[in-house]
């Protein structure tokens, strides 16, 4: 008498599971001419029309520069690192560049990253400079000639450079 009730008792445990598993979302929303099961697809529902993922964050690096001073026998003179990946290596190629044109005791007088910076010099003692950073080149040109002019004598300014990624996407 067992064996009869084999047949009904599996029956009824397999409906069982269709009907506990629920109906499984079919791939409806598809982009015009892209075949249903494709990756492309989304889950099906709503009004039917898929909508792409959002596309990923992608932050620029950080771009850094350095200008260095050295002194010469005539004077002073300049070394820049523009447009580098990292703060060390700008300030590596900055002291480098000053040494390259001739200066001794070459120092870095400023770093910066993705930010404009400016040096100025009074006229009256060419040999001190002044230093300033800021996110536009004028403000950096404006910042580095009022800390020179403190001291009432005009100034000039002698470098200035933008390492922002529109700066560089526009050279």
């Amino acid at each position: 008498m067992i064996r009869p009730l084999r047949a009904p008792i599996a029956g009824a445990c397999l409906l069982l599971l269709l009907l506990a598993s629920g109906a499984a979302p079919a791939q409806t929303a598809c982009p015009q001419g892209v075949a249903p099961g494709s990756p492309s697809c989304g889950p099906g529902g709503g009004s039917g029309l898929w909508t792409p993922p959002p596309p990923p964050i992608v932050r620029e690096p950080k771009l850094h520069g350095a200008i260095a001073i050295g002194t010469t026998e005539h004077g002073k003179t300049i070394g820049a690192g523009q447009w580098i990946g990292s703060r060390r290596d700008a300030r590596v190629v900055a002291t480098n560049a000053c040494r390259d044109n001739g200066g001794s005791d070459c120092r870095v007088a400023i770093h910066y990253a993705d930010e404009c910076a400016s040096i100025a010099y009074p006229l009256a003692d060419p040999m001190a400079t002044h230093a300033a950073k800021a996110e536009e080149r004028d403000e950096a040109e404006r910042t580095a000639r009022a800390r020179c002019e403190r001291d009432g004598s005009p100034c000039r300014t002698a470098y200035t450079h933008c390492t922002d990624w529109s700066a560089w996407r526009n050279r």
